[in-house]
């Protein structure tokens, strides 16, 4: 972003006092990854069992959603930023069109998702009544591997027919994003000002970490192979989250006052989960588990689909 205002810096720098003001807001996102999903963990017979590995397949049903994220420039009344473009000493630059007086009602976020997403978990039981969690998933999108996990603790109990267990910790996934920005500079010097306007994109992987809980209850009756779980709980995943930078001498000589104020801000999404679904007992220790996540969105504005739907089947064996 420093490297636009170089070739204005060239051309207002003189003597005396100089102040560069910058403005930053986001004007769209087109982000590609998965929704982070915390673990299932089945509790039976956790006594018997020193460590559980679980490994399985979650399909994604809904390839994309969109919604409103961020703080957007003002637009036109067309619900587009416009600028002009303009010539300072012979450089070609853009200004404020002087049109964009209406607040940003759209929706600039696209959320890609990939088909599906494969996980393998591991269980290891500390003590009696607590566990720690650790797994990782991959998927694969726009030819790209993402990569996610999670770290956590586990709370279990169980009794004659059933067992609870509570979960807390965190997830991380790596996303694909590519956000649009629009820069408004002004330049004052001895008491004049130029104003211009800048586009540029931010292009790169990053990896979000957020935290999650679940409770989870499911059945254990021994004469039956097929028994039933109920998960609920809440899961965040970061979408943006900007910081301005400090001011970089290199570009930026001593004698000039440089403001950057960056308005993109942060968003992230909350997701309520909630998951029914059964288990099949093939062995005292292996299981197939079928379940289907119920994710209810509730943080992003506008959104084009607030409740995903993501089937997913596991297999577990313990040891």
């Amino acid at each position: 972003m420093k490297r636009l205002l170089i070739p204005f810096l060239l051309i207002f720098i003189v003597q005396g006092c100089t102040t560069i003001r910058q403005t930053i807001y986001l004007q769209n996102i087109e982000l590609n990854g998965p929704v982070k999903a915390p673990p299932l963990n089945i509790t039976n017979n956790k006594q018997n069992e020193q460590v559980t590995f679980s490994a399985g397949v979650s399909i994604n049903s809904t390839k994309k959603v969109q919604g409103k994220v961020g703080n957007h420039s003002k637009v036109n009344s067309s619900g587009f930023f416009q600028a002009d473009t303009i010539s300072i000493n012979g450089q070609r630059a853009y200004k404020d069109a002087g049109t964009n007086n209406y607040e940003f009602s759209g929706n600039n976020l696209q959320w890609n998702q990939p088909d599906f997403s494969l996980f393998l978990n591991s269980d290891l039981k500390l003590s009696e009544f607590f566990a720690f969690s650790i797994g990782f998933n991959y998927a694969l999108q726009n030819q790209t591997s993402l990569i996610g996990g999670n770290l956590g603790f586990g709370n279990y109990n169980e009794f004659s027919s059933g067992a609870y267990r509570i979960d807390i910790g965190i997830n991380f996934q790596q996303v694909l994003f590519d956000a649009a920005s629009v820069v408004f500079t002004e330049i004052s010097q001895n008491g004049s000002s130029t104003s211009t306007v800048s586009f540029f994109n931010d292009v790169d992987k990053k990896t979000t970490i957020n935290p999650y809980f679940s409770i989870t209850y499911n059945s254990k009756f021994k004469d039956s192979p097929i028994n039933f779980f109920i998960s609920a709980g809440y899961f965040s995943q970061t979408i943006i989250n900007y910081t301005p930078s400090s001011v970089n001498r290199n570009y930026y000589p001593f004698g000039i006052s440089v403001i950057t104020v960056d308005a993109r801000g942060e968003a992230t999404s909350g997701f309520i989960n909630f998951t029914p679904g059964f288990y099949l007992s093939v062995m005292d220790n292996i299981r197939i588990d079928f379940g289907i996540r119920i994710l209810k969105e509730t943080q992003i504005e506008s959104l084009s689909k607030s409740f995903l739907v993501m089937p997913f089947l596991q297999y577990d064996i313990s040891l």
